[in-house]
């Protein structure tokens, strides 16, 4: 993932990386491996790979973070974990 997104912004400026990841995240690191994305993203050094601080954030509170920032203050998300256990 890192390679892909390093080679689709080589003309890009940016300070930071911000990751959306679908499952729970503790002190910004996932605390699961995801089941839609393949495997090597707990524990992953995200910084050291980007070579730029990064933020890891659960993917529906990051929406609902940008829509509240957007002016707006309705999100709802949906996703594999929000059905009944």
């Amino acid at each position: 993932m890192v390679a892909g997104v390093k080679a689709a912004t080589t003309d890009w400026e940016y300070e930071a990386v911000s990751i959306g990841f679908p499952g729970p995240i503790l002190c910004g690191q996932p605390m699961t491996e995801p089941v839609n994305l393949g495997g090597g993203w707990m524990g992953f050094d995200f910084a050291a790979a980007f070579g730029l601080p990064v933020k890891v954030i659960n993917d529906a509170a990051m929406q609902a973070l940008a829509a509240t920032r957007a002016g707006r203050c309705c999100s709802s998300g949906w996703g594999p974990g929000s059905g009944p256990r």
